[in-house]
């Protein structure tokens, strides 16, 4: 079975002297003693690997995208103003079906495409509107702390909840 994974920590290097940068780990220069690369799996789990362990990194697979294999969970619920959404990921791709209902029965859909995940930060294309949906998650990503979009007005803004 494939098991696809993301790094969250890898310091160019440590891959030999071809490297194209110098390590930044924290304030700079190279990690510590003890210091671990941390991997997490699909399925939640964290890999630690000592960095003493690792003689290179090579990349197989891909995808649809270019975030397509980072933790951004499957079902989004969000609430914008007087419309309540549902954001469900297809499949493994960096795609998203939406659906949209206002308490009086109205409906929008569309697709979303998911741009970025930067730590707690995440972007969505969202298709019709021409606009980003930008997000801040809460440190346990189950929250949005905050939403915004391109086409709100100033001060506007969205909450809501992620799961898988």
């Amino acid at each position: 079975m494939k098991s696809n994974v993301r790094v969250f920590l890898v310091s160019l290097a440590l891959l030999g002297s071809s490297a194209p940068a110098p390590a930044q780990w924290g304030g700079g220069g190279r990690p510590g003693p003890g210091a671990t690369m941390v991997i997490a799996t699909r399925d939640g789990r964290e890999v630690k690997i000592p960095v003493a362990d690792i003689t290179g990194i090579r990349f197989e697979g891909g995808g649809p995208g270019p975030a397509a294999g980072d933790w951004v969970g499957r079902v989004w619920e969000v609430d914008e103003g007087g419309w309540r959404g549902v954001w469900t990921r297809i499949g493994d791709t960096d795609r998203f079906k939406a659906v949209w209902r206002d308490s009086r029965g109205g409906e929008q859909r569309d697709e979303l495409i998911l741009e970025s995940v930067r730590g707690d930060k995440v972007v969505f294309f969202r298709e019709s509107k021409k606009g980003r949906y930008r997000i801040t998650l809460s440190p346990d990503r189950m929250r949005i702390a905050a939403g915004t979009a391109d086409w709100y007005r100033s001060g506007d803004s969205f909450t809501g909840s992620v799961r898988d």
